[in-house]
This record gives structure tokens, C-alpha cells and sequence, in this order.
């Protein structure tokens, strides 16, 4: 799996049962549930749908729109009421909307016109639609991946910009001290 590309809908828990660091083995992960496009927006106030072009409910303060994020619990989390199996969070709350993710089922219903996991489920007919969904909008989900790469990056920098001034305002005082120090003798 070294350098590979890993495409699927809700990779996470797989992983997870799989012991799989993607991290160590260099894999790029396409999760096509984290994807902004397959997302569904919720009006947090009516709890509808929100289609795309349409204004949600005003927040208590007027405004209206994305003002921050508030993601639900990343951590990994035994649902004793499925069988014990492990299970991730389906929301985010970004301002007045919620993000969830969808279900492969609902997307392959509405993006490929295809019925799937009625009656039998078949993890070969699931990674087949997840690919079909990840072809079918290549060119966004790559911009999108790429972007957030860039971002943690710039965030990277940033940082280590911020640690480097850190320590040489850190050595700089240790040096005025000792040399206040010094001069008092």
C-alpha cells in the first residue's frame, strides 16, 4: 500500500479495524464522505435541507452564513447499540448549518442513479460506487484535497516561523539578563 492512493466512503473505522497507519505507509486518502460536495447542509433552526444557493435561518444576532466551526468529537467512539462496532462522527456545525455526511446508499442513489445495499450488501458493489463518485468529480475533489494540503502547509510554516521567534526572543532575554547580570558585578 506505499504511496498509493486509497479511495472509499468512511475509510476511518476501516483503518482503524485494519491497524492501518496511512500516515506511515505515505498513502493519500480520498474519503468521498469528507467530500464538501457530498456533504448535506442542515438549517441548524429548522432542521430542513438546505439546497445549494439558499439562505438558511438568521442566527439570534441577524447575520446569516459560515462564521466559524465548531467540529463534533474526532475521537474514535464504540457504539455498543451497532454490534460494537467503532463509529465517527456524522456532523459538523459550522454557524447557523450543520454538515453531515451522507450515506454511500443515498449518493449512489442521487449521483449515479444507482440502487445499492437493499437487501444484500456487498463491500465490492460499495468500493465500486465510491470509486464511480471519486471519477465522476475528479477535478473538484483533487482542488479541494490539494487546497487543504497547501493550508496545512502554510500552517506548518507558520508555525515553525512562530517557535523560531519564540526562542530567539527566549534566547535574546537570556542574554540581556546575563549580561545585566554580569554588569552588577
Amino acid at each position: 500500500m506505499k504511496d498509493k492512493t486509497i479511495v472509499g466512503h468512511s475509510l476511518t473505522d476501516d483503518f482503524k479495524t485494519l491497524n492501518i497507519n496511512t500516515k506511515e505507509s505515505n498513502c493519500s486518502v480520498r474519503d468521498i464522505s469528507n467530500i464538501d460536495i457530498f456533504m448535506q447542509k442542515i438549517d441548524r433552526d429548522s432542521h430542513s435541507p438546505i439546497k445549494d444557493g439558499e439562505q438558511c435561518s438568521p442566527n439570534l444576532n441577524g447575520s446569516v452564513g459560515v462564521l466559524g466551526s465548531k467540529n463534533s468529537s474526532h475521537s474514535m467512539k464504540s457504539d455498543k447499540g451497532q454490534g460494537g462496532k467503532l463509529s465517527t462522527p456524522r456532523k459538523k456545525v459550522i454557524a447557523n448549518f450543520i454538515i453531515k455526511k451522507r450515506k454511500l446508499k443515498d449518493l449512489a442513489g442521487e449521483f449515479l442513479n444507482a440502487k445499492i445495499q437493499s437487501g444484500h450488501h456487498s463491500s465490492v458493489i460499495d468500493a465500486r460506487a465510491a470509486l464511480a463518485l471519486y471519477r465522476m468529480n475528479y477535478e473538484v475533489i483533487e482542488t479541494q484535497f490539494r487546497c487543504r494540503e497547501a493550508l496545512k502547509e502554510l500552517q506548518l510554516q507558520k508555525d515553525k516561523m512562530e517557535l523560531k521567534e519564540h526562542e530567539e526572543d527566549k534566547t535574546s532575554t537570556m542574554e540581556k539578563s546575563a549580561a545585566l547580570g554580569g554588569a552588577s558585578e
